[in-house]
């Protein structure tokens, strides 16, 4: 595997940057899922542009948007939304108790730190 990425790496010096068309661009976005989409046209500021500029993505942007807002929005009202449980019952009848499980993930919503 690790080969793999020093092959990569290697073609990514030897092959000159290539800047592709807006066009080509724009193609290329509309095979991503929506969440993915959003995160391309957050990493970079020429993506963004080609993305608003076109309005299949940019309507599929701003769907994405509000779908995010309304899951962190139910973050923040049903904290239970975040917990998991898993229960596992007893192997045998006169045995030990079942065990239970409680996993927790980090909520989606990033405060900022106001100064």
């Amino acid at each position: 595997m690790y080969q793999v990425f020093s092959f990569l790496a290697a073609v990514n010096l030897a092959v000159p940057k290539v800047r592709l068309p807006v066009e080509m661009w724009s193609t290329i976005f509309r095979f991503l899922d929506p969440s993915s989409l959003l995160n391309v046209v957050r990493t970079n500021g020429l993506w963004s542009e080609i993305s608003h500029g076109d309005p299949v993505l940019r309507r599929t942007i701003q769907q994405e948007l509000i779908a995010e807002r309304r899951r962190q929005k139910q973050e923040i009202l049903n904290p239970g939304l975040l917990m998991t449980i898993e229960r596992k019952q007893a192997t045998n009848t006169f045995g030990t108790n079942g065990s239970k499980t409680v996993r927790c993930r980090a909520p989606t919503v990033i405060s900022q730190a106001t100064s």
